[in-house]
């Protein structure tokens, strides 16, 4: 017994299965015995005697067989032990039809355990059916689109020495396996779809809502789909009947059609149309109202009810309150029943109208009023109160009622507008108008007249003046008028008030009024005594004075002016101003004697005589003087301010002096008194010389309170 078979085996394939594909079926398998005659058929060339039949397949479409193969022994050829034996994925096919095409997947036996006897030939004694177990192939014939129905076509497959390989080769064997296998198939084209029969089903009207129909193919195996009423197709599997409940009162129709096993569809599937009719409920009452709906279900107008009744499936018998009517006043719910009895029994319906066809009211009150002039100078609000007074009515919508309205600008005709809503949808608006609001106060400015002095005091009347303006309400009334303080005093004051017409108001206040119209009180102090005469020389120093003022104050201090010790009336005074510019004074009027003169004497000629002298001849010129008040006579030589000489004109022995030669005797050398003589003496040398002949002088002495004595010279 050998254990390991040398050499090589012819490699014959034996068809063993067809593998077809059923839907939710699976795949079927048929099994065909080794037979040595069949092989030997499978292998000739020429026509096939016994075709592998493929079954049907539609125009286009495709159909498979899976074909199992298996090891006979077949003469002194064999496989190694271990080998193992491949069948090519791409084998040849001969009688393929154009447009069509074979595709077939790769099948494997082995490793290949050897182990049975050998009858000297390399075969075994005796060979085992199979040798070895199967390998699979699926094999794929894809039909023309243009294939007609009916159609066959024979077709081959062959695997050659190069589609069948060993693996691995024994030393010395090729790899490869003479001769050929040739298998031969067969497939008819089913273009022709299958026609779908309904069979039974209801017609006319049943008495219930379900309905069962049944159908058949003519092609067996056919798969089905249905639908109703040209709705969805469902599939219905192999099934041949078709059951639905549940079905409405009304006329239906029913459509099913089949699905051959190669995928042709009946395009034009057999319908057939059928009416159930039932009649198990009262009559269709509808309700037709008419009128204005408004609100949560409330009408706001005239309502009018009437019926629609109907039974489609059986004659309405009787109605009752199915009449018209109508509702024309306000109610909270009128209701309204129509009753109807058919074949399927009574029936019922009710409606119930609401109607409320009166607007709400609303009033918009102000708060605060306007005064008497119309106007407001502060905010105001307007306050709503509103009411359904329909009875019986719907009553206000929740929240219907505006809100408090507060204006807050200024401005002249304002306005605020509310509306309410009823529950249903009646509306009513009210309007508040004529809202002034001025809250800003009036302009009032105020001038003085006349304006204070420097030190902010008058001494007169002042006259407060007051301008007046108002923007928007206008004034109430006038400017204040024209203010007058006469009053003396410090720190016065004058204050205007205006109004405008809505109630605001201005003050203006002019401070600091200052009057004094009384004059500082003044008076001499010391000083010449009023009325009194003095002898010059002998008049009192000048005086002194004082002031005081009660209310504005000096103005600085009291002056005095006037005073004078020369001959003569003089009144001095005492002056003081307060602040105000008042002014007083207080005087004195006193005089000043002047001396009593006595003189020339002789030899000198008075009176306007005209004293006829020799050049350079020296002449005594004696007087006396003496204090007119107190008779005193004045000895000093202080008493005499000048003795001068004068050249005139001899014609008027008075004029305008020429070339006035002075001679001024002042002390005891010139000028001296004489005791003894009781008299002044004064030795006045004329002028000398040829050219004073007949030239005339004056000779002037001046005392000291500018008293004088003149006498008149012609020279010769």
């Amino acid at each position: 017994m050998r254990t390991w078979l040398r050499g090589k085996m012819t490699l014959l394939f034996l068809t063993i299965a067809v593998l077809i594909a059923i839907p939710a079926v699976g795949a079927i398998a048929d099994t065909i015995a080794a037979d040595a005659d069949f092989v030997t058929a499978n292998n000739q060339s020429g026509t096939n005697p016994n075709p592998i039949d493929m079954g049907k397949v539609k125009a286009g479409g495709s159909v498979s067989k899976q074909v199992s193969f298996q090891l006979v022994c077949a003469g002194n050829n064999h496989v190694n032990n271990g080998q193992t034996v491949t069948l090519d994925a791409t084998p040849g096919t001969t009688g393929v039809p154009t447009g069509g095409s074979v595709q077939a997947t790769a099948a494997t036996i082995g490793p290949i355990p050897l182990s049975w006897p050998d009858d000297g030939n390399g075969c075994p004694s005796p060979a085992p059916t199979p040798i070895e177990d199967n390998g699979n192939t699926t094999v794929t014939f894809n039909a023309p689109s243009t294939a007609t129905n009916g159609t066959v076509y024979d077709f081959s497959v062959n695997w050659g020495s190069n589609d069948v390989t060993l693996a691995p080769a024994a030393s010395g064997d090729s790899n490869s396996v003479t001769g050929n296998t040739q298998v031969f198939f067969r497939v008819t084209v089913d273009a022709q779809a299958p026609d779908t029969v309904i069979d039974t089903g209801p017609s006319g009207t049943v008495n219930s809502n379900s309905a069962t129909f049944t159908y058949h193919s003519t092609e067996a195996n056919s798969t089905f789909e249905t639908r109703l009423d040209n709705g969805s197709w469902e599939s219905n599997g192999t099934s041949t009947s078709k059951t639905y409940n549940s079905l409405s009162d009304a006329p239906h129709t029913f459509d099913v059609r089949a699905t051959d096993p190669v995928g042709n569809t009946d395009a034009s599937p057999a319908s057939r149309s059928w009416t159930v009719q039932t009649d198990s409920t009262g009559p269709e009452i509808t309700a037709n109202v008419v009128g204005t709906l408004g609100d949560n279900g409330w009408y706001t107008s005239n309502v009018s009810v009437s019926w629609t009744v109907t039974d489609p499936e059986s004659t309405v018998t009787s109605q009752t309150g199915c009449g018209s009517s109508s509702v024309t006043s306000d109610t909270n719910g009128t209701t309204f029943t129509c009753s109807a009895t058919s074949a399927g029994g009574t029936s019922s319906q009710s409606v119930t109208i609401k109607r409320d066809a009166t607007a709400p009211t609303i009033n918009g009150t102000r708060s605060p009023g306007a005064n008497a002039n119309g106007w407001n100078n502060t905010d105001v609000t307007v306050n709503y109160t509103c009411s359904d007074s329909s009875t019986p009515g719907s009553g206000l919508a929740s929240g219907a009622c505006p809100a408090n309205d507060t204006v807050t600008t200024e401005g002249s005709n304002q306005s605020r507008s509310g509306t309410v809503t009823d529950q249903a949808g009646n509306s009513a608006s009210t309007t508040v108008n004529g809202i002034n609001i001025d809250k800003t106060a009036p302009v009032i400015n105020a001038s003085r007249t006349p304006a204070a002095n420097a030190n902010g005091w008058n001494n007169s009347d002042v006259t407060v003046s007051y301008t007046c303006s108002d923007a928007l309400s206008g004034l109430a009334g006038t400017c204040p008028a024209d203010d007058s303080v006469t009053t003396e005093g410090a720190n016065q004051s004058s204050t205007g008030n205006v109004t405008d017409q809505a109630g605001n108001s201005a003050t203006k206040t002019v401070n600091g009024i200052n009057i004094d119209k009384t004059a500082p009180s003044v008076a001499l102090v010391g000083g010449p005594s009023n009325g009194s005469s003095y002898d010059f020389g002998s008049v009192p120093n000048a005086p002194t004075c004082s002031a005081s003022d009660a209310l504005s104050g000096l103005d600085g201090s009291c002056t005095v002016s006037g005073y004078s010790n020369a001959v003569g009336t003089h009144t001095v005074t005492a002056t003081a101003k307060d602040k105000a510019a008042n002014t007083n004074t207080a005087s004195s009027t006193y005089t000043v004697k002047p001396y009593n003169l006595s003189g020339f004497y002789q030899p000198i000629d008075m009176n306007d005589t005209v004293n006829t002298v020799k050049n350079g001849l020296t002449i005594p010129v004696k007087f006396e003087l003496f204090q007119s008040v107190s008779g005193t006579e004045l000895t000093s030589t202080s008493a005499v301010t000048s003795i001068k000489s004068n050249a005139i004109s001899c014609s008027a022995l008075t004029g305008e002096p020429e070339d006035a030669i002075e001679t001024v005797a002042t002390g005891g050398t010139s000028l001296r008194y004489d005791a003894t003589a009781g008299q002044f003496i004064y030795n006045w040398t004329t002028p000398k010389g040829t050219n004073q002949v007949g030239k005339c002088y004056s000779l002037t002495m001046t005392a000291a309170d500018s008293s004088t004595i003149t006498a008149y010279f012609k020279l010769k």
